[in-house]
This record gives C-alpha cells, sequence and structure tokens, in this order.
C-alpha cells in the first residue's frame, strides 16, 4: 500500500476523532439558530446536556431559546439549573429574572435582577427587566372619581345674591399615557330681583399625557337655564412641552347665540427649588368685536404631603372658558381681575382633599356698576 495514502488516511481518522462532541453541538446550535429553527436547536443542546452535568453554559443557552420562543415555564426550569451550576452567572440571573417577569411574578423576578447587578452592575438586561417591572407594577387602567362643592357669594352686586354649584367627575388614565374622562356640573342662583335660574354643564375630554410633552381635547355643552345664553358649545385643545418645567397653551373657542369668543392661554411654569414653582402667563381673547389680554402670575408649592398655591391675574375677560378646570364663566358681567389662593391634601390611599377660595370682580356692561363675587369649593377625589 502506498504509504501517502496510509498517513492521509490515519491523518484524516485522527483529525475527526480530534472533534470534541460538546463543540460540534453548540455550533450546530448555532447554525440552527441563525436559520431561526429554534426548537431544533434546543433538541441539539438537549441531547448533548446530558454528557455534560456541571456545565453552566449549555443550559444557559437552552434558557435562552426557550425565552425567545416565549416558553417561559421551560425557560425558568433551565436557567434555575444553570444557577444551581453556577450561582454567581449573572446572564443566568438576568434570564430567570425575564421568564419570571412573563409568568407574572414580578416581585419574585426584580429579586433576580437585583442580584444580576450586584455580580455585575454593567449587567443591562438586569437594568431593562427592573424597569419592565415597574412598568408592569402600574395598573393598566388608573381612575380617579371625583366630586366637587362650591359656595358663590356676590354682597355688592345689584341683581345676584348668592348661589353654588356641584360637580361630578370620573377620569380614566392608560399607563401608556392615554386619558379620557368626563364630568357633570350643576350650577344655580338666587337673585335680588329676577327669579333663581340654574345652569347643567357636561365636560368631555381626551388626549395623551406623557413625561414631557401632552395634548389633551376639550369640548363642553353648557346648557343654561336663566334665559341668558340657552345652549352654548365649547371646543378647546390643551398642550403641554416640559424640558424645564411645564410650557403650557390652553386654547377654546366658544360659540354662544350671540357672539363667538376665541380664548389662548400661554403660561410657563417655572421650577425654582424645594418643590416651588412660578407661573407667569396670559390670556388673550377674540370676541366679535375687540381683542382683550389678561396678565396673571401664580406661585405653587409642591410637597409629598400636598400643595400650596396663589395667584393674580388683570384685565377685562368676557365669558371666559377655563376647559382644563372644567369652569365655564357663562355671565353677563366682564371680569376685571381676580385672585385666588388655595391647598391640596395627599389624604393617603388615593384620596385628595382640595380647598380654595377665590374673588372676581365683575363689572355689568350696560350700567358699568362693579362689585366683588366671592367663590369658596372644597372637593375630594379618589384613585383607584
Amino acid at each position: 500500500m502506498n504509504l501517502g495514502i496510509i498517513f492521509l488516511a490515519t491523518a484524516a481518522a485522527v483529525g475527526a476523532s480530534s472533534v470534541d462532541p460538546y463543540d460540534e453541538a453548540m455550533a450546530r446550535a448555532s447554525a440552527q439558530e441563525r436559520a431561526n429553527d429554534l426548537a431544533g436547536a434546543i433538541r441539539t443542546l438537549e441531547s448533548a446536556a446530558a454528557g455534560y452535568p456541571q456545565d453552566y453554559a449549555i443550559v444557559a443557552k437552552i434558557g435562552d431559546l426557550y425565552l425567545r420562543l416565549r416558553n417561559y415555564t421551560e425557560a425558568k426550569r433551565a436557567y434555575g439549573k444553570a444557577i444551581e451550576r453556577s450561582p454567581r452567572a449573572a446572564g443566568a440571573r438576568a434570564g430567570l429574572g425575564w421568564a419570571l417577569a412573563y409568568l407574572r411574578s414580578c416581585a419574585v423576578a426584580r429579586e433576580q435582577f437585583s442580584m444580576a447587578l450586584e455580580l455585575e452592575p454593567e449587567q443591562s438586561s438586569a437594568r431593562e427587566g427592573i424597569s419592565y417591572c415597574t412598568l408592569q407594577e402600574i395598573p393598566i387602567l388608573h381612575a380617579t372619581v371625583g366630586i366637587a362643592a362650591s359656595a358663590y357669594f356676590y354682597p355688592n352686586h345689584p341683581i345676584r345674591n348668592y348661589g353654588g354649584s356641584g360637580i361630578a367627575s370620573l377620569d380614566v388614565l392608560h399607563r401608556d399615557g392615554w386619558l379620557a374622562g368626563g364630568a357633570y356640573r350643576y350650577t344655580w342662583g338666587v337673585q335680588r330681583v329676577y327669579d333663581s335660574w340654574e345652569q347643567h354643564d357636561a365636560y368631555f375630554d381626551a388626549g395623551y399625557a406623557g413625561r414631557t410633552v401632552g395634548a389633551i381635547a376639550h369640548y363642553a355643552a353648557v346648557f343654561d337655564r336663566s334665559g341668558f345664553s340657552g345652549t352654548s358649545h365649547h371646543m378647546g385643545l390643551s398642550l403641554r412641552w416640559s424640558p424645564l418645567g411645564d410650557v403650557l397653551l390652553d386654547t377654546s373657542l366658544s360659540v354662544y347665540h350671540d357672539m363667538k369668543v376665541f380664548r389662548a392661554a400661554p403660561s410657563w411654569k417655572i421650577p425654582i427649588a424645594w418643590g416651588l414653582s412660578v407661573e407667569p402667563g396670559a390670556a388673550l381673547q377674540r370676541t366679535n368685536t375687540q381683542w382683550l389680554a389678561t396678565p396673571s402670575l401664580a406661585l405653587t408649592l409642591e410637597r409629598a404631603w400636598g400643595s400650596l398655591g396663589a395667584g393674580g391675574k388683570y384685565g377685562d375677560e368676557v365669558r371666559p372658558a377655563y376647559l382644563g378646570a372644567r369652569i365655564i364663566a357663562n355671565i353677563p358681567e366682564r371680569i376685571s381681575w381676580g385672585w385666588w389662593i388655595g391647598g391640596t391634601w395627599n389624604a393617603g390611599l388615593g384620596l385628595r382633599v382640595h380647598l380654595s377660595y377665590a374673588t372676581n370682580r365683575l363689572q355689568l356692561v350696560d350700567s358699568g356698576v362693579s362689585s366683588n363675587a366671592h367663590f369658596v369649593t372644597l372637593s375630594f377625589s379618589k384613585s383607584f
């Protein structure tokens, strides 16, 4: 026999026998994974794993593949085996955390993510897992119900005497930032000369409120039973941009039987320190015949226990619609100036209590007679 042929045959046999079955299984599984045959890759690795009962990497890889297949129960089992073989394997602990998170066990998953970060502070998968669980722990829908009562006093008004209103509201917020809500307000008043009157308001809101931007559309219908304005319709849009504090723009269009009123109110809530912020702003109105401008300034303190605020405005306003606050001043008088003060207490368990006082200077358009109006409001809201 030719010695060269014998040598080549011997070399081929030695080369063939030198291929490690472990490396061969891992290479074959990688090829199957690249071909998107994840189930085949799992079968290949599970067949090889029996021969390597102490190896960590092969069962951790099986866990990764089961996780990609969304078989979270089997992924949990495989990662558990990997951790038994190598308790300080940060990657396997992060993988186990994800399997538990997808199985709706975020409380336990957090423990695994935290341990992974202790072992390997730069473990990005574990950091993403903690963020995911934080989001999952927020309810999909967050509802807030509210009720409020207001008392109105007109001590020097030639026509009005006193009155009040009550409002009930429901707002629903999706954890991704989408929201919708509505409210109903009933208002009544006793007058010095004329009969008592009443009014019904319906408010509807929908939009998005994210961390840095927000846009909410408003609609309201007012059914006046005093004979002053009849039924009126009000549409608006509130925009927010929060690069530093909150830059706000509230717009509204009010359609009455005798006039249309457009209103735009830009403002900027500027943070100062320790929860204190100042908010300069202005309201511009366009009626059928004229432009009106009303500058304003507010100061707010916000802390964990609640908030305190005060503010004022100066300049004529005609039937302004504050749709974000669900208030429409459907009155014949002009508002010349006003100021307000109030506070909110976070009572715990999602309950908030708010008390405020406001006064407006009213001027009768026909006679020019001026008087003050006083408003006291107490409200309660509960979040679920």
